[in-house]
């Protein structure tokens, strides 16, 4: 989330979030062969990725609070009601069991576009650069955002480890003193 606000030109929210019409627009254009790629993100993978970032994030934040009933419960999971526990232990499970579906049908579309469009996006998605677009050809990626990638990355494992260790102690079992 932090790089869509903070990273390379097209890898940016503002750069490739459009509204519905836009989207509608580029749908249509989905049977044509030759169809000149984008710079950037195209609008369907920009709301593939708004998908799979709110669901990675409803999975992360459910699991400080979710339980198995049995040996797992999550660092936060004693500091909210157990019927807030049970609830938000119910969404992480359903939202689990339908992320991979979800990324399944990024895959195909991934595939799609290989064989349909002639487009390879696997290596624009490690890179950050897209061949054959003629406006990212002219205007390309002005810097290399690698340092600032690897912090933000820092930051990120700091702040994860910082909500995970500032957690509650776990309440006592029923039945122990």
């Amino acid at each position: 989330v932090l790089w869509g606000i903070v990273g390379s030109r097209h890898a940016r929210f503002a750069s490739f979030l459009k509204g519905p019409a836009h989207v509608l627009r580029y749908a249509r254009t989905l049977g044509q062969r030759d169809s000149a790629p984008s710079p950037g993100h195209n609008p369907l993978g920009a709301m593939a990725i708004l998908l799979m970032l709110g669901m990675l994030a409803v999975q992360a934040a459910t699991g400080l609070f979710a339980s198995d009933e049995l040996a797992y419960f999550g660092p936060w999971n004693g500091a909210i009601p157990a019927e807030w526990a049970e609830t938000l232990t119910t969404v992480h499970k359903i939202n689990g069991q339908l992320i991979p579906w979800v990324i399944g049908l990024h895959l195909l579309a991934i595939s799609w576009y290989a064989a349909r469009k002639r487009q390879n996006l696997i290596g624009p998605m490690i890179t950050g650069r897209k061949a054959g677009s003629r406006i990212a050809q002219a205007d390309g990626i002005p810097s290399d955002r690698t340092v600032l990638a690897l912090v933000l990355a820092a930051l990120v494992a700091g702040g994860v480890w910082a909500v995970v260790a500032l957690a509650p102690p776990p309440p006592m079992p029923d039945g122990l003193f």
